[in-house]
């Protein structure tokens, strides 16, 4: 949460998501935001309950490298009555992280 890790959900910030009524139900997927979102962060209005969701990192360098992947194609999917959006959030073909670290 915010609160722990200090960051914001701001341009550049690593975080990732939760479900709906579960906070801290994070597992595995991240994402990258291209814009603020305050209302993500600890005390927003996102959430129902206002937990936030989990900001754990930021990009330090090649944010432009991020922008060229926000505009790679996704997976398609069917539209169904309850999600008519008919464009998932996965990349297809998907990209590799060929590197990743931590700054002190």
């Amino acid at each position: 949460r915010t609160t722990v890790t200090g960051l914001h959900h701001v341009v550049g910030t690593v975080a990732m998501g939760r479900n709906d009524d579960q906070p801290d139900s994070a597992t595995n997927d991240f994402y990258i935001l291209l814009n603020d979102h305050p209302s993500l962060d600890m005390g927003g209005k996102r959430f129902t309950d206002a937990q936030g969701t989990a900001a754990f990192g930021a990009v330090v360098a090649g944010m432009d490298v991020v922008k060229k992947i926000n505009q790679q194609p996704v997976a398609p999917r069917a539209a169904s009555p309850d999600n008519p959006l008919t464009k998932t959030q996965t990349l297809e073909p998907p990209i590799g992280i060929v590197r990743a670290y931590r700054v002190k």
